[in-house]
C-alpha cells in the first residue's frame, strides 16, 4: 500500500470495511466503497476524521471525531474536491476550512438508519419516500451536507455547481462521492499497476 499523501481538511475518505454492514451496503449501492468520513487537520498537525459511526443495536450511535490511524483499517481510497471549481485558491482553502467547521458542529448528532434504508430501496424507484431527518446523519451525508449545505458548491447565477445536484444529501453514497466529477482520487489502498 502507498502511504498517504499529504491531507488537507476537506478530503474524503472512503472505505471498503468488512464488517455485515459494509457488505450489504456495497452490495445495495453495486459500488465499491461503503463508508466515508471527512478528514480535518488539527492545528496540532494530527489528522483526524470525522464520519458517522453506527453502533449495536442503535444504542448512542453517533457522529464521532477521531485520529484517521484509528480507522484506517479497511481505507480504499483520498478523494480532494478540485480547485478550480472555485473562483482562486484562496476561496478554495477558505472553503475547506468552513467545510472543517461545519463538520465539528456535527460532533454527537445520531446515526440515520432511515438513509441507509432509503439508499437501499433506491435502485426500485422508492428511496425517495424515506423522509430527511434534520437531527441525524449517516457518513456520505455528513460529507454531502458539509461540503454542499445549500451554498458553498450549489448552483447560481455565477455557474457554481452542487456536487450533487440532482440529490438530497440523504441520498448520496460513499461511492457517489468517489465518482463526482468534482473529485478527484489523492490515494488509492490498491497497488500501482
Amino acid at each position: 500500500m502507498e502511504p498517504l499523501p499529504e491531507l488537507q481538511t476537506g478530503d474524503i475518505a472512503l472505505w471498503a470495511g468488512k464488517s455485515p454492514l459494509q457488505r450489504i451496503i456495497r452490495w445495495g449501492t453495486r459500488q465499491s466503497v461503503s463508508h466515508s468520513g471527512l478528514i480535518v487537520v488539527k492545528e496540532d498537525g494530527i489528522i483526524n476524521v470525522i464520519h458517522a459511526k453506527y453502533g449495536w443495536y442503535f444504542i448512542k450511535p453517533s457522529v464521532v471525531d477521531e485520529p484517521l490511524s484509528n480507522v484506517s483499517r479497511g481505507l480504499h481510497s483520498i478523494v480532494r474536491v478540485k480547485s478550480d471549481i472555485f473562483y482562486s485558491h484562496i476561496a478554495y482553502l477558505y472553503g475547506c476550512s468552513v467545510v472543517g467547521r461545519r463538520a465539528s458542529k456535527l460532533v454527537g448528532q445520531r446515526y440515520d438508519w432511515r438513509s441507509i434504508a432509503g439508499i437501499m430501496l433506491r435502485p426500485i424507484g422508492l428511496g425517495r419516500l424515506i423522509p430527511d431527518s434534520t437531527s441525524r446523519t449517516m457518513c456520505s451525508e455528513l460529507v454531502s451536507q458539509v461540503w454542499d449545505p445549500g451554498g458553498l458548491l450549489e448552483r447560481d447565477r455565477l455557474g457554481r455547481e452542487s456536487l450533487f445536484i440532482d440529490k438530497p444529501h440523504s441520498q448520496v453514497t460513499p461511492g457517489d462521492l468517489l465518482e463526482s466529477r468534482l473529485t478527484e482520487e489523492v490515494w488509492n489502498a490498491a497497488p500501482a499497476a
